[in-house]
């Protein structure tokens, strides 16, 4: 099969296993395109097909583009990023007021989505002030993915703009690079726009979008995927950001005892709005998105000039952390996705401590006794979704595949066997209780 069959037949493949209604997939080489097809329906109900011109959520990929912004401002002069965010946004709660902008942007602040409702709108002082409810972990001390500092930063862009967010981001973002199909997802009428999704009991239902009010800088964009490739190489060839702001976008941030700080899985650090790693002497950068009505990912091989650019109408795609690498190991041979192997445990005694957790979920009665005070919280707010995200889960099929330090914390990833392979990242406090877990498919 040629590069492009393959994708044809993966792609497929996909949307029948998932129920995935409609996809399109770019493929790019020093911008050029070498596949783009689309697959399915924009809008099932209309019958309408999917289309290379087909606009959809990108969600999270904003992220990066937020992160630009902000660069742009310290290029102008405008900010640092180490200003505390307390000094441009005046509503912020007294504890939260030092976070530095860096902080926010590798999401290593400390701020969480336990009490943020994304779909809030406005962050107004009384929204952060519930947001500032939750517990959250001393600055700089673990990575912690949140969608509240990207809203941050944008207020943020917007107060030292004295413009709105997305106003500036067409002056001084889209409208330079070149992306005339990338703009807020307002409320306008927006052509070829696509119509959104998501799977309940294995039935397909229409999802509420994702608004650029409610998603501001963490997630408030449409797009396509050749405007996504355009993007990329305004990145790639300096076209918007000075090379010290470019590198500094690629550098992963670090914890305050000097460890990496990691994702969960699917990359190696976070830089200023993307996931960063290299695997077989190959970097990549990279970034997903998903919500309710969609699932989205961009991801470039940055020493092969490969952009990977995926957009689809449905919520709930879970192996889309690894969606770019698998169609870009079609295109660049040389490339191989990275392998969890299983290893000799170092701490036996962490995977006995998940496997009692996971216990309790199928039984219905989770104690505290193996898990942080937050973690229980988390759990038991939705008890049935995580019961059913872990009983497939058999701890018997389960191996240990790395263990990394952060700070006082440590990530333990094991490797699931089975009919279908998945990674779990449990990570552990320094008194042995499990403070947090993560599950996902393997590209297998």
């Amino acid at each position: 099969m040629t590069p492009s069959e393959r994708v044809d037949a993966w792609a497929k493949e996909q949307m029948a296993a998932w129920r995935i209604p409609g996809m399109v997939v770019g493929v790019y080489r020093n911008g050029e395109p070498e596949h783009v097809a689309a697959y399915g329906y924009a809008d099932i109900e209309h019958c309408v097909p999917m289309k290379r011109e087909s606009v959809c959520e990108i969600c999270s990929i904003t992220k990066q583009f937020t992160a630009t912004a902000v660069l742009l401002l310290k290029e102008d002069g405008k900010l640092s990023l180490c200003d505390a965010v307390g000094c441009h946004v005046p509503q912020m709660p007294a504890t939260w007021r030092d976070m530095t902008l860096s902080e926010l942007l590798h999401h290593t602040s400390g701020i969480n989505d336990d009490n943020y409702d994304l779909g809030s709108g406005a962050l107004t002082e009384e929204v952060l002030a519930k947001a500032a409810t939750s517990v959250t972990r001393p600055r700089g001390t673990a990575w912690e993915y949140s969608n509240l500092a990207y809203r941050l930063l944008g207020e943020v862009v917007a107060n030292v703009s004295e413009q709105p967010f997305f106003e500036f981001l067409h002056k001084r973002v889209l409208g330079p690079a070149g992306l005339q199909n990338t703009q807020p997802n307002s409320s306008a009428i927006i052509p070829n726009r696509v119509h959104g999704y998501v799977l309940v009991a294995e039935t397909l239902f229409n999802a509420p979008m994702l608004t650029d009010l409610a998603g501001g800088g963490a997630g408030g964009l449409v797009s396509t995927v050749d405007d996504l490739n355009r993007w990329s190489t305004a990145l790639m060839n300096g076209e918007l950001l000075s090379p010290e702001s470019r590198s500094a976008m690629l550098e992963p941030g670090l914890l305050t005892s000097g460890d990496v700080a990691r994702p969960p899985y699917s990359a190696g650090g976070y830089g200023l709005g993307v996931n960063v790693n290299s695997v077989g002497g190959h970097r990549i950068e990279k970034h997903a998105g998903g919500w309710d009505d969609a699932s989205a990912q961009l991801t470039r091989l940055l020493d092969d000039n490969v952009t990977v650019a995926i957009l689809t109408n449905f919520g709930g795609w879970l192996l889309r952390p690894w969606a770019g690498e698998i169609v870009a190991s079609m295109f660049v041979p040389v490339f191989r996705l990275p392998k969890l192997e299983p290893m000799p445990d170092p701490n036996p005694t962490r995977l006995i401590t998940l496997g009692a957790v996971f216990e309790e979920l199928a039984a219905g009665e989770l104690s505290s006794a193996h898990v942080s005070a937050r973690l229980h919280a988390l759990l038991s707010s939705d008890f049935a979704g995580w019961r059913d995200a872990t009983k497939a889960n058999d701890l018997a099929q389960t191996y240990f595949a790395e263990r990394v330090p952060q700070g006082a914390r440590e990530l333990m990833i094991y490797r699931h066997e089975g009919e279908q392979p998945g990674i779990v990242v449990a990570g552990f406090e320094s008194d042995g209780k499990l403070d947090s877990i993560a599950i996902a498919p393997l590209p297998e």
